[in-house]
């Protein structure tokens, strides 16, 4: 990697961070060394490290803003590219939306729901970058983006970029292909419906509200922590079990909201999966149903 790092550092494609505490990096606030964090100042940049590190054989972890994924306590001997600050360009047509994938979906949504872009509104309180929410396929209050997508560019295992339309994105409830295929999604296209600004503002800003109200967004935190199973909704269940503010560490149950693991002030990534699987153990036991994360874990087995 000493190899890699230096050439960055010579053609100045962005900044490079030698044994980083993914901690400063994530929003739950844990998580041990990697070996190199790189922040790419350009797309092209981005290209030109990703084709490298495929030439080289090195393997690499793309991230956005941290708000869902954990890594654990431990020294990795990985390298982490990450998109905030990089791929945060935005291109309006009559008919489309091009967004760089480390543009902050939060914003994104304010935005567009001032303009009188519809379709957004759900979106102004997930957390992260546009590029984790695609991977995800993120949504709330009965919206997720598979329904504004028009199409996803990526770059490939091989180098090469790769334009997905909808339907080959494969999306599902918390899922598309990309989790599959791990490409670096690098931007995405969305589709243009305009409506009254006031109107669709005043739908996002009561989304939002509903969700200060009702979640613990001032906690670090990343974000649900389950999947909602069929039918079901995975903090009411939780709560069931008696579990809403458990404490192990520095880990807790919100008492705000059980579908949210948060930490608490002192929290090791220890905490958290130890907490993960006494919740997972209780509601498997008390309810027969298997509770599963939505949680990107990088170095650890849940």
């Amino acid at each position: 990697m000493e190899k890699v790092t230096k050439i960055i550092q010579n053609q100045e494609l962005g900044q490079v961070f030698l044994n980083e505490e993914m901690k400063y990096h994530t929003t739950m606030r844990t998580g041990g060394k990697v070996a190199v964090l790189f922040i790419p100042d350009s797309m092209e940049s981005l290209i030109t490290v990703v084709r490298y590190l495929i030439l080289v054989n090195i393997d690499y972890k793309i991230m956005g803003r941290g708000s869902n994924v954990i890594f654990g306590d431990e020294f990795h001997d990985i390298f982490v590219i990450k998109l905030s600050k990089c791929l945060e360009d935005l291109t309006e047509s009559n008919e489309s939306i091009v967004v760089g994938s480390g543009f902050s979906t939060m914003k994104l949504a304010k935005m567009l729901s001032k303009k009188g872009i519809s379709g957004f509104e759900f979106a102004g309180g997930i957390p992260g970058a546009i590029g984790g929410a695609i991977f995800m396929n993120a949504g709330a209050h009965t919206s997720d983006f598979s329904q504004l997508v028009e199409s996803v560019t990526t770059i490939t295992n091989d180098g090469a970029i790769k334009v997905y339309n909808n339907q080959e994105c494969k999306f599902g409830y918390r899922s598309s292909i990309f989790q599959e295929n791990k490409e670096v999604i690098i931007s995405v296209t969305f589709i243009k419906k305009t409506e009254d600004p006031a109107s669709i503002y005043k739908r996002m800003l009561g989304n939002l509200a509903y969700r200060k109200d009702m979640q613990p967004l001032t906690e670090p935190s990343c974000g649900s922590t389950f999947v909602n199973p069929q039918g079901h909704h995975a903090g009411q269940l939780i709560e069931e079990c008696g579990l809403k503010g458990y404490v192990v560490g520095g880990a807790q149950v919100s008492t705000k909201h059980a579908n949210f693991v948060i930490n608490s002030g002192d929290a090791t990534t220890c905490d958290i999966i130890k907490l993960i699987e006494l919740i997972k153990y209780k509601v498997k036991k008390e309810t027969g149903i298997q509770l599963e994360t939505e949680i990107e874990f990088i170095g650890i087995k849940v």
